[in-house]
């Protein structure tokens, strides 16, 4: 059995929860073959992890470098990759029953396209520009498109740029593997789904965010007009909602996710959670508790990560725990040097930059548990982090934000608190500071939840079950998948 696992901005090529989730999982599976792809900027970044040798090849694709110069569509063929941009605008616009249905046929007809020609000139052109244009007057003229106001030509330009970037997944051929597995929604499992149309290919996504809610996170930071941020949410709206209606299953890693999921088109009977898994023998009880008061946070350096919060909410334990520091372990991203300094700057103006200590990347990661008596996390978006399950086999106690499937990771094993809300934030850091006994018993509870349903071994167990199940052919023992995975239609 050959595994095509297809990611974007992760595996090998970049550091993080997926990306070691993604290591994990190849390195569990030593008899299983894989063929990973992956999607990046441009294509052309060296790769941060050493790939096992059941993968037998690493393909990919930069969504965003530049486009080898190939030969240009013929007038026919022009006139028919504008005819199926036209449609595919219509489709994402409309919000009518059958606007997905639209928008999965002017997509095929791009990929047919583009199996004979290359697209980019094309769908960069100025006869594109006008096409959203034109659809976005006729649904003013409708009075479909009151709210957002007007589209304007810059606003017109950006959206065909950046379609242009997210469809050129569309070129490339497809993989000869026996299941895709997608480690995302969106351009992702857009590839899955060329196999699927073209071989029959089974296609799993994997969802460790939720990728539409993270997009529309995106949009609203960029800065742009209501009109513009209009037109690409529905892009992406189509775009997620083609994957999880074809997709053979989707699994979500917590229910959050697969509530997303659901709501968002994708069949309940479908959507199966398979919780994250860590190695217990990686994790031991971290012991004794440092002798400053100290609060840990283990993850890169990201706006995903909301470390401004965390840095406010420090400022407000460090005026009530004497001595309290916080250890900020982790990486900053390529593309995120800004943000880093941003928080920099913010320690300093706060007056905590003695006490507030970017360590930069720790290996082991286990040893930035133990630096700590607290681990915190802040984030606007999550799936189900590994920090926190790492916290937790390690014996420490989380403080993390409500979001994403946070409360499921943590459990009884911390404290959730509201995004957003560096009060309550230092509120909870607090409590466990100050509280020993609070904070070991919920450091017990944690850990032994941890052992229960967050084993590596129950993880890989369920997706060697998922493969074999999904693969024609190939029939799945009743004994093969446990816990999570067999709760997951039912929520």
């Amino acid at each position: 059995m050959t595994i095509g696992m297809i990611t974007e901005g992760t595996y090998p090529i970049g550091a993080g929860g997926v990306s070691q989730w993604c290591d994990l999982l190849l390195r569990r599976l030593p008899d299983i073959d894989f063929e990973v792809l992956a999607l990046s900027g441009s294509g052309r970044e060296r790769p941060v992890y050493d790939l096992p040798g059941n993968v037998s090849a690493l393909h990919r694709l930069g969504l965003w470098g530049a486009t080898p110069a190939v030969r240009r569509p013929t007038a026919p063929q022009r006139r028919r990759i504008l005819a199926a941009y036209e449609e595919l605008v219509e489709a994402v616009l409309a919000d009518d029953h059958f606007a997905a249905v639209r928008f999965e046929k002017a997509l095929r007809e791009l990929r047919e396209l583009a199996r004979q020609v290359e697209l980019t000139r094309c769908l960069r052109s100025q006869a594109c520009v006008e096409v959203f244009l034109g659809v976005w007057q006729r649904r003013m003229d409708l009075g479909a498109e009151s709210g957002p106001g007007r589209l304007t030509l810059a606003d017109a330009l950006s959206a065909t740029d950046i379609v242009e970037h997210y469809l050129r997944p569309l070129h490339l051929p497809p993989l000869d593997v026996d299941v895709v597995h997608a480690t995302a929604n969106g351009p992702a499992t857009m590839i899955g789904l060329l196999n699927k149309w073209e071989r029959g290919t089974p296609v799993i996504v994997s969802e460790h965010g939720v990728y539409l809610r993270e997009r529309i996170m995106w949009l609203r930071g960029t800065g742009d007009g209501r009109a513009l941020r209009t037109v690409l949410v529905r892009f992406f709206v189509r775009l997620t909602e083609l994957g999880y209606r074809l997709a053979d299953r989707i699994l979500p890693v917590s229910d959050f996710n697969g509530r997303w999921a659901v709501r968002a088109g994708a069949p309940r009977r479908n959507v199966r959670t398979v919780y994250n898994g860590i190695d217990p023998e990686e994790f031991p009880p971290a012991g004794r508790e440092p002798e400053q008061p100290t609060l840990v946070f283990a993850g890169r350096i990201d706006p995903l990560k909301d470390l401004e919060t965390l840095l406010r909410a420090f400022a407000l334990v460090r005026g009530r725990v004497p001595g309290a520091r916080l250890r900020l372990f982790g990486g900053v991203p390529s593309g995120n040097e800004a943000y880093a300094e941003r928080c920099a700057t913010l320690a300093a103006d706060l007056g905590i930059a003695d006490a507030a200590i970017f360590e930069g990347p720790v290996s082991p990661v286990r040893t930035a548990y133990a630096a700590g008596h607290v681990t915190v996390l802040s984030s606007l978006s999550e799936g189900l982090p590994l920090s926190v399950l790492e916290a937790a086999m390690s014996g420490r106690p989380t403080v993390a934000t409500d979001v994403g499937g946070m409360a499921e990771a943590v459990g009884r094993g911390g404290l959730v608190v509201p995004a957003r809300d560096p009060r309550a934030l230092a509120d909870a850091c607090t409590r466990l500071l100050l509280d020993d006994r609070l904070r070991r018993r919920l450091a017990d509870l944690g850990r032994r939840r941890a052992l229960e349903e967050f084993t590596v071994d129950r993880m890989v167990g369920d997706f060697r079950a998922i493969y074999r199940d999904v693969v024609p052919g190939h029939e799945e023992p009743e004994t093969a998948v446990t816990g999570a995975v067999s709760r997951v239609g039912q929520a």
